[in-house]
């Protein structure tokens, strides 16, 4: 059980794979304290478009770790207010 072990660690977040997480798994982990991340894979496997970062943010992680965030900024911020993060 991945929470058990999680806690015997004393860790306070749980970070796993965007493909692992379901809503369920989220609330679970923020019922006992534990921060969430969802990261995408890396360059050989990417595949971050905006259905991939629209399911993520449904499962409600607390961060999201991803390969294009100019993507996922232009999701979130009205063009009229996005500016540079760099």
């Amino acid at each position: 059980d991945f929470l058990k072990v999680t806690q015997a660690l004393g860790a306070d977040e749980v970070d796993l794979a965007y493909d692992e997480w379901t809503a369920e798994r989220v609330q679970v982990c923020q019922k006992a304290g534990l921060a969430t991340m969802a990261w995408c894979k890396g360059p050989l496997e990417m595949s971050d478009n905006e259905a991939v970062y629209r399911a993520i943010a449904k499962t409600g992680v607390d961060v999201m770790c991803v390969n294009r965030p100019e993507l996922l900024v232009s999701m979130l911020v009205p063009a009229r207010r996005r500016r540079c993060l760099c």
